[in-house]
C-alpha cells in the first residue's frame, strides 16, 4: 500500500462512515412511508418461497 493511500484512508472511512449513515437515514424514511401504505390492508410481504436446490450429483 503505497503512503499516499494509507495517508488519505481515514478521510476515505470518514466519508463511507457519514455516507452508510445516510443511507441509513434514507432507508428509515423509506420503510416508515412503506409502512404507513401497508398499515391499511394486515398482508405479510410476498417472500419468495421456492429456491431452487442444487442438483444432485450421483
Amino acid at each position: 500500500m503505497s503512503l499516499k493511500i494509507a495517508a488519505k484512508l481515514p478521510a476515505i472511512i470518514g466519508a463511507h462512515a457519514a455516507h452508510l449513515a445516510w443511507v441509513d437515514a434514507k432507508t428509515n424514511e423509506f420503510l416508515e412511508v412503506v409502512g404507513e401504505s401497508r398499515a391499511l390492508p394486515d398482508v405479510p410481504p410476498q417472500v419468495p418461497r421456492r429456491r431452487r436446490r442444487a442438483r444432485q450429483v450421483r
